[in-house]
């Protein structure tokens, strides 16, 4: 008996698994799912990398074939065209439901800064490499990080001094950086180019532009930044002369002061945003040696030159438009600049550069220059290269550069040097363009660069030097720019901007001249004016007589004086006839006894009427004596 029950329980056991495992072999699963939520293209807000920052999180759901039991990842696809599609889990196991529907609640921190395409695939499983009846989204989160000096520094512990925003769109994945080159990395912009579509990464294009490293690789005596000759230093630069580390950074901080890094970011994402910086140039408290150690520069102060710099990304990321304020609100400084303008390159580049042999390669310690006006230099990355390996590079700057300066093959340096009085400012304008080849790329930003110059503004309504007879007046018309969106004032005054950039206000006019002036500011701060004199006048256009007259009538004039009944009829449109005298019993002497025509008459313009003047009361008559 004891060795019968043993047999029997595995027999019931065997029995129970057979059933539990029935419907899910006849279960065939999830072989095609949707995401309704959420839409195309998904930009959530910026995700902050900051330790112990606060995320949203979102809402995903969709549909699939499956049913309960069934579950889904939520995948975000990307990766290279060298080496092809890699995905990376947003989300695991997303229960089905009996109607296929799924959803789940998640932060985008495990995809952020990731241009990719979101899909729902049966859970545990990969990808497919074709996606069929899958739907995908495509994902563009923003990731933000700030460079703070570390909590165990023995000053300014927590103190801003860098950033790194990575704002993926449509065209382009842009790495955006404090304007100071770290020991660990870049500075400034980086571009890599995307295939449309597929959103898959070419290799960078721009690696390092608009950055400013501690050191200048062709002479090791100075510092790409030079401030009255001496070395100068952004926080973030002068952070990597001694190494990362809480001393070094508080080391850094205590130049900051009060005027440490401030950073903003605003805009809609998937590659148009905006960022602005402002951060001081430092420089050591000791001598000038170069470059400084611990011991010649034992700590930084802040040298009274300022950088204001805004970046704001368009093109789905593929333009990135720079300006660079250098301010000195004391006292006056001379300015020696150097921007490093590195490639993503690991071969030989090739540029295209003004008033130079197209796509050439230039050697370490080549110099091109001087230059004049606006001009755009594009450049071959990788030429040769493998698929995606080879995109195109292009600069346009608005201020010509005294020289273009070549630290290695792949690192042209574009060279300014400027005076800055006391309250004096330096304004630098450049477009950064990353695409699949150096045409394509030269494209986005190349010939005069209007969106450097300020917003196009076109004031249709009222006319210039127009007369106005009515008041308010509609001020009406355009106003855009290439690559940033604009904001309007009429006299002083927000107005809005709608499709297109069309604008339209009333502004009420006092009697006489008035002056209508009309702004456009794009994102840069760079403007556009028109000004408008019309005049306001209510009485233009009315008739300033009487009517022109086509009849006389003729006016009530017996009794009245000769001479006022005469200019009666000359106004009445008639003409004065034969003027007779005769006595009057009724009429006294020079006043009009009589008239040949019926006061009232309506007659022909210009017809006589004849008058009566009286000679006063008849004589009496003698009476004869007999």
């Amino acid at each position: 008996m004891s060795a019968a029950r043993p047999a029997r329980r595995s027999l019931l056991l065997a029995g129970l698994l057979v059933g539990l495992l029935a419907p899910a072999a006849a279960r065939a699963g999830v072989s095609a799912s949707a995401i309704a939520v959420p839409a195309s293209p998904f930009v959530p807000a910026p995700y902050d990398e900051s330790p112990g920052a606060s995320n949203p999180t979102y809402a995903f759901s969709g549909s699939s074939n499956g049913s309960t039991g069934d579950a889904v990842d939520l995948d975000c696809l990307h990766g290279t065209l060298a080496a092809g599609a890699s995905s990376t889990t947003l989300a695991s196991a997303a229960p089905v439901g009996a109607d296929g529907a799924w959803h789940t609640t998640q932060r985008v921190g495990a995809i952020a800064g990731q241009a990719c395409r979101l899909v729902a695939v049966p859970a545990g499983s990969p990808p497919p490499a074709n996606l069929g009846a899958l739907v995908p989204i495509s994902a563009f989160p923003d990731a933000v990080s700030d460079l703070t000096v570390p909590a165990g520094a023995a000053q300014n512990a927590g103190v801003q001094y860098g950033f790194t925003v990575t704002a993926p769109g449509a065209g382009a994945v842009d790495r955006l950086a404090q304007a100071g080159e770290i020991a660990a990395g870049c500075g400034g912009i980086e571009q890599t180019p995307l295939a449309s579509g597929t959103l898959l990464a070419y290799s960078p294009a721009w690696l390092c532009g608009a950055g400013f490293a501690a050191s200048d690789a062709l002479d090791p005596a100075r510092s790409q930044i030079l401030i009255d000759g001496r070395p100068g230093y952004l926080p973030a630069t002068a952070d990597g002369l001694y190494g990362s580390g809480a001393q070094a950074a508080g080391e850094v901080a205590a130049g900051l002061g009060s005027d440490q890094d401030q950073v903003s970011v605003a805009g809609a994402g998937a590659g148009e945003l905006t960022v602005t910086e402002q951060e001081p140039v430092l420089e050591c408290s000791g001598a000038d040696a170069y470059p400084p150690t611990a011991s010649s520069c034992p700590s930084f102060v802040a040298s009274g030159v300022y950088l204001q710099r805004q970046l704001v990304t368009s093109d789905g990321g593929q333009v990135v438009q720079v300006q660079d304020t250098w301010s000195a609100p004391g006292a006056g400084h001379a300015l020696d600049l150097l921007y490093d303008e590195r490639l993503g390159s690991v071969g030989s580049p090739q540029f295209a550069i003004p008033a130079a042999e197209p796509f050439a390669s230039y050697g370490a310690g080549q110099a091109l220059g001087p230059f004049s006006g606006a001009g755009t230099m594009a450049a071959e990355v990788d030429p040769g290269a493998g698929a995606g390996q080879d995109p195109g590079a292009a600069l346009t700057w608005e201020q010509p550069p005294q020289q273009i300066v070549f630290a290695a093959p792949d690192d042209p340096m574009l060279h300014y040097s400027a005076v800055l009085p006391a309250g004096g400012a330096l304004t630098l304008r450049f477009l950064y363009a990353a695409a699949s080849s150096a045409p394509a790329a030269a494209g986005l930003v190349q010939g005069t660069p209007t969106g450097l110059l300020g917003p196009t503004l076109t004031v249709n309504a009222p006319a210039n030097g127009a007369t106005l007879t009515s008041t308010p007046v509609t001020v009406s018309g355009t106003a855009t720019d290439p690559l940033s969106p604009v904001s309007v004032t009429v006299n002083g005054q927000v107005v809005s901007v709608g499709a297109g950039g069309a604008f339209s206000t009333s502004v009420p006019l006092t009697m006489g001249a008035n002056t209508i002036t009309v702004v456009a500011t794009d994102l840069l701060g760079e403007q556009s004016t028109a000004q408008l004199t019309d005049t306001y006048n209510p009485f233009a256009g009315l008739p300033t007589g009487l009517p022109p007259v086509h009849h006389c009538i003729v006016p009530r004039i017996v009794g009245l004086a000769l001479a006022r009944g005469k200019r009666a009829i000359a106004n009445g449109g008639c003409r004065i006839g034969r003027v007779r005298s005769e006595r009057s019993r009724s009429v006294a002497r020079g006043r009009i006894a009589s008239a040949t025509r019926k006061p009232g008459a309506v007659l022909k313009i210009g017809s006589a009427v004849g008058l009566t003047e009286s000679l006063g009361r008849p004589r009496a008559r003698r009476r004869s004596r007999r």
